[in-house]
């Protein structure tokens, strides 16, 4: 099977399970990323069924020798090229995978930059930008992604009968309702009250009057400014707001599988990340013994 071909059934294969735009953009960016070495290398049009798994390691080694690409960038690759090559087994175009015993990159941990919650507080109480302000707040009390959080619409807000909000389209295209605080709650008044009062509600929530939306790149530069103004250590990123709702969830015995459904995880295994606070206060507690 020529290569070009195999990729776009691929794609459509992807379309017809409902992946979400960006999933299958990253598959085809990681498919075609290999067909071009592949070619590079032998000189020769690319067919998936002279795929080696010597092709696989060279592939791999130049990620990571000429192209400097980090250990989880290389897996995220490597998992692209394991689930194409799985699907051309399907289609019976190859009999084996040249993915096969080729084990995923080992990656180095890393150790989260946790910050409590209350420490947020007093940070975001010095962003003096009303929208980017409101935003982080958002994330701060309710877990959203930013890119969840800056694709909300005032469809999304509910007031009634329940304070709310519905993510409509999470990661993996999986939508989940989260309830609104008592402290979100009066925030999102005034934001909407005084910052935006005319709007339609088929507009974003979060938006400049400019531009009509707040972009993640605006977002994160107001608040790398507030660092630089008021000499904070580090940055502070949408991520850690979301860590800090998480871990101040765990930290005062909110049910992991709570925990997981506030946050749009597809497994527990992945929500469980946030319990490093709480096996903190337990290790200091069996330590004394």
């Amino acid at each position: 099977m020529e290569g070009e071909q195999a990729i776009h059934a691929f794609l459509a294969y992807l379309h017809t399970l409902e992946r979400s735009l960006k999933t299958v953009i990253g598959y085809q960016s990681d498919v075609k990323r290999f067909r071009a070495f592949y070619e590079h290398k032998h000189q020769a049009a690319w067919y998936v069924e002279d795929t080696t798994h010597e092709d696989i390691l060279a592939f791999l080694h130049t990620l990571k020798t000429e192209e400097g690409l980090q250990p989880a960038t290389r897996n995220r690759i490597l998992f692209g090229l394991r689930t194409f090559f799985d699907f051309c087994k399907r289609q019976h175009w190859i009999e084996y995978s040249p993915m096969e015993d080729i084990p995923p990159v080992t990656t180095p941990k890393v150790e989260r930059k946790v910050i409590p919650l209350p420490a947020l507080e007093i940070y975001l109480q010095q962003v003096d930008h009303p929208i980017v302000a409101a935003a982080a707040w958002t994330m701060l009390y309710s877990g959203l992604r930013i890119s969840e959080c800056m694709a909300l619409t005032f469809h999304d807000v509910e007031w009634e009968p329940e304070a709310r909000i519905i993510v409509r389209h999470g990661k993996g295209n999986k939508s989940r309702i989260v309830p609104i605080s008592h402290k979100l709650r009066e925030i999102l008044q005034t934001y909407e009250t005084h910052h935006r009062p005319r709007v339609n509600v088929e507009e974003r929530y979060f938006a400049t009057e400019r531009t009509g939306q707040l972009s993640p790149s605006q977002f994160t530069r107001v608040l790398h400014q507030i660092a630089e103004q008021r000499h904070w250590p580090m940055p502070i990123t949408a991520h850690m707001l979301r860590h800090a709702f998480a871990t101040e969830l765990v930290r005062k015995g909110v049910n992991l599988v709570q925990i997981q459904k506030l946050l749009g995880h597809s497994s527990l295994s992945v929500t469980s990340v946030y319990t490093h606070a709480q096996m903190t206060e337990l290790q200091d507690a069996v330590d004394r013994l």
